[in-house]
């Protein structure tokens, strides 16, 4: 039986509370690592790709102060050549 489901069945509250609400009871501190910690993780994912390349020209960045100084502000129009048609037909 899936998580989830042994979750709702034994209706334990603390443990719905933390796996899903548990974030509102970081620190402003706790949530600015986490969020370094993702964009940093990201940015390993994409660093060979065409995108990665263009914008982040200088080098990859080690931390968050490092990414504001390097990485530029863009706008859809710097994606688009890399995310291909996306019209969607009704």
């Amino acid at each position: 039986m899936p998580l989830i489901e042994n979750l709702f069945r034994r209706w334990d509250k603390a443990d719905i509370w933390q796996k899903y609400c548990g974030f509102l009871d970081l620190s402003m501190d706790e949530s600015m690592n986490i969020q370094e910690h993702l964009l940093l993780e990201e940015i390993s994912l994409v660093k060979k790709s065409p995108l990665a390349k263009k914008v982040m020209i200088r080098a990859l960045p080690s931390n968050i102060t490092q990414f504001r100084q390097e990485v530029p502000l863009t706008t859809y129009k710097d994606y688009a050549p890399y995310i291909g048609n996306c019209e969607e037909e009704y």
